[in-house]
């Protein structure tokens, strides 16, 4: 053998090299020589995804007459019996892995286990149970006879014992990992996970002395008993669940994230502030109707909370006030927020009481530039961060608008942002006429695409940015002064134009850190008119809103060369359905030069 390679005849060095590859590697990997079998075997079964590779496949078709005695039942039982052992992350969304791994009795090293039944694996199986229902005449049944034959009723008893079979398993199996550290039961549309008595299932989670996460979708689900239960959790996600309003009075401080689905008033907000010390995430929906909350400080002994993320996954939250003036007052040391609604006043307290912010993430964007419309009262709310929050990395709104005059009033303070998703709105734009009759009296024969193209090329290049007088001293040699009232206001429009694109765009090279810049429209609104639509290429194309910025190296693009590290660039890409001429030279002058980079065209 060559020295060279006898390097990787030496099991350690070939087990380090297991995490760089793929499942697909380690299944060929393994094939190669004893050597390589016995070193990688466990790393290819480390992990176990159904979701991932050939499961799918496998689970769809293990019980018909094409899997017999090859990838069946039986062959499912085989695999995790030979290899269970070697298993630590387990994702189960079918009951046969779940008999599968119990009867296994080899499942005992499980550390990291996702359960989960969706409602399309739910629909499967009756399809399933339907399909070999035997048919009947329409004709000849009588409305005295049962909907459902004996046969058939047999078949439907059959599936409710086995799923309560299956539950039985998958708790047996709970009870034989010693080593689990995270567990997660999002069962969602099965009687699975479900138990009548909830000491049973708080005395289960507490015989797991490593588990420090658990997510559970359960409704009886008491927080305060289970952290009490298990008071090593760290980590708590439950989509429904009890109050556990005695949290009052004890106190965990092991809790670092939590994400409860409650309606849940501002008392009851700081209570689980006071009850969680060194809470550091939560996810809470608030209660938008209800009275001023003052008694934020007496609940928190006028201590203020060390919470860092604060996030409101649905659309009811707590007012506009409320956050303002009762709730960010105490969480100095919060960084990031989101919420679906940034109120005027939430912006202004975010940048005078929570000194380290560093990001707002909008919570469910809608998927049209229409959605935008209902923040239109709140125009500008993301400029009091952007003028203020000096620590600020990620603005990820994307229906939020920032007018370019108003945003530009005061210097940007967050030169270290790296992603910023929102609209820049408010720039001059000359309609297609306008633009035509300068185009004729600049005496450029460009045509135009409903932008303003030849209004940028009205001023030389090295004068854009200049100030309104000096524009005006520098204009072409078009003579001004047998212009019409009409044609001086589209002038004077032009200049606007060219002095909006210059500052915004050089305000945004400042920006020397940005990984993404998305200032681009989703166009895919279901109930507008299509464009260019084929069955082969279903694309909805609408207008983008009329006052963004022009992209295009005449409007002063390429300023943003300075952004080296830039890794996505959303922008649209057509204008009424018509193409962006200079989109191409954009691409080619301006965007490929830089690595990596990811366009995201609208």
């Amino acid at each position: 053998m060559n020295p060279a390679l006898k390097v990787f005849s030496l099991p350690e060095i070939v087990f380090r090299i297991s995490p760089f590859l793929s499942t697909p590697d380690l299944f060929s990997s393994i094939q190669v020589c004893h050597t390589f079998n016995n070193a990688l075997l466990p790393a290819l079964w480390h992990t176990v995804d159904t979701t991932l590779n050939g499961w799918p496949h496998i689970l769809t078709h293990y019980d018909s007459e094409t899997s017999k005695g090859d990838k069946d039942e039986a062959w499912i039982f085989h695999v995790f019996a030979k290899h269970g052992h070697f298993i630590q992350n387990l994702t189960i969304r079918s009951t046969v892995l779940v008999d599968a791994a119990y009867f296994s009795g080899t499942c005992t090293n499980i550390r990291k286990l996702f359960i989960q039944f969706s409602r399309e694996y739910w629909e499967l199986i009756e399809k399933r149970i339907y399909k070999h229902m035997e048919t009947e005449n329409l004709i000849e049944v009588s409305t005295e006879d049962p909907y459902l034959s004996p046969a058939n009723e047999r078949r439907i008893k059959d599936q409710q014992d086995r799923n309560w079979m299956s539950n039985q398993y998958m708790w047996l199996l709970l009870q034989q990992q010693t080593s689990l550290q995270n567990l997660n039961l999002c069962t969602g549309y099965t009687p699975l996970a479900y138990i009548l008595s909830r000491d049973f299932i708080y005395e289960t989670l507490a015989s797991f002395p490593r588990l420090v996460h658990y997510e559970s979708q359960s409704r009886h689900l008491d927080i305060g008993q289970l952290v009490e239960r298990v008071p090593q959790l760290q980590s708590l996600i439950t989509r429904r669940g009890l109050p556990g309003d005695h949290l009052l009075a004890h106190p965990s401080p092991s809790i670092r994230v939590l994400f409860v689905k409650l309606f849940m008033k501002c008392d009851n907000f700081f209570g689980y502030l006071r009850a969680f010390p060194n809470l550091e995430q939560f996810s809470v929906i608030g209660s938008g109707a209800e009275p001023v909350c003052r008694d934020g400080g007496t609940i928190l002994r006028n201590t203020p909370s060390r919470l860092k993320e604060l996030i409101f996954p649905k659309r009811l939250s707590y007012s506009d006030n409320n956050l303002a003036l009762w709730i960010l007052p105490w969480l100095p040391e919060l960084t990031r927020i989101g919420s679906d609604r940034l109120g005027p006043l939430t912006a202004k307290a975010l940048v005078t009481h929570c000194k380290r912010l560093q990001g707002f993430h909008q919570q469910n964007p809608s998927k049209s530039i229409y959605g935008a419309s209902v923040f239109k009262e709140h125009i500008n709310v993301v400029s009091e961060l952007l003028w203020g929050c000096i620590n600020l990395i990620d603005i990820d709104a994307p229906d939020y608008r920032i007018d370019v005059d108003r945003t530009l009033c005061f210097p940007w303070k967050c030169l270290g942002l790296e992603t910023l998703r929102l609209k820049i709105t408010g720039v001059q734009r000359l309609t297609e006429s306008e633009e035509a009759i300068l185009t004729r009296l600049a005496g450029d024969s460009e045509p135009g695409c409903s932008g303003s193209r030849s209004d940028i090329s009205i001023v030389p290049t090295d004068k854009i940015g200049d100030s309104d007088e000096t524009a005006a001293a520098t204009t072409t040699t078009t003579n001004t002064t047998n212009l019409t009232d009409e044609q001086n206001r589209f002038l004077a429009k032009s200049r606007k134009s060219q002095e909006q694109h210059h500052k915004i765009y050089d305000q945004l090279s400042c920006l020397t850190r940005l990984r993404v810049l998305d200032i681009g429209h989703v166009h895919d609104w279901p109930n507008v008119q299509k464009d260019d639509c084929s069955p082969a290429n279903p694309v909805v194309h609408v207008a983008p809103i009329p006052d963004t910025l022009e992209l295009s190296l005449k409007s002063g693009l390429g300023q943003l060369a300075t952004l080296t590290q830039l890794e996505v660039f959303g922008c649209e890409y057509r204008w009424g359905g018509k193409k962006d001429l200079h989109f191409e030279l954009v691409v080619n002058v301006l965007l490929l030069p830089l690595n990596f980079l990811r366009l995201l065209v609208y």
